[in-house]
């Protein structure tokens, strides 16, 4: 289940227009040295890096510092500039606390299993 999932959250990043954010390049992707693979990773002609995790279950504070560790490694390893944009795509759209402050602050995104069942914008 958890590819699948994978496959159709990054066909809902995809399809989505994201601010100041326009993708040449979206997958999954390993560093260099494969002792990280991250679910979400897109490409901007800014140079700017999308990084996202996706999870069928809940997503919890924890999560989200993998995330932001992750990026900042793929950041290192691909030379990209800026401030990464962040999502979490949450397949039972539950999250906790940690989650909902980052969103708030506008910090991370979060795409819902429902959104990706609609097949419209989170």
């Amino acid at each position: 289940m958890g590819w699948v999932f994978g496959d159709l959250c990054r066909a809902q990043v995809a399809s989505e227009r994201l601010p100041g954010f326009v993708p040449l390049r979206l997958g999954a992707y390993f560093t260099h040295d494969h002792a990280v693979q991250v679910d979400l990773v897109a490409t901007a002609p800014s140079e700017r890096l999308l990084v996202g995790e996706c999870k069928w279950a809940r997503v919890a504070g924890a999560t989200l510092a993998k995330l932001r560790a992750d990026a900042a490694l793929l950041q290192a390893e691909l030379g990209t500039r800026g401030a990464p944009l962040l999502v979490l795509c949450a397949g039972f759209g539950e999250t906790d606390a940690t989650v909902d402050a980052a969103c708030a602050a506008g910090d991370v995104r979060v795409v819902t299993g429902e959104a990706i069942a609609r097949g419209e914008p989170s």
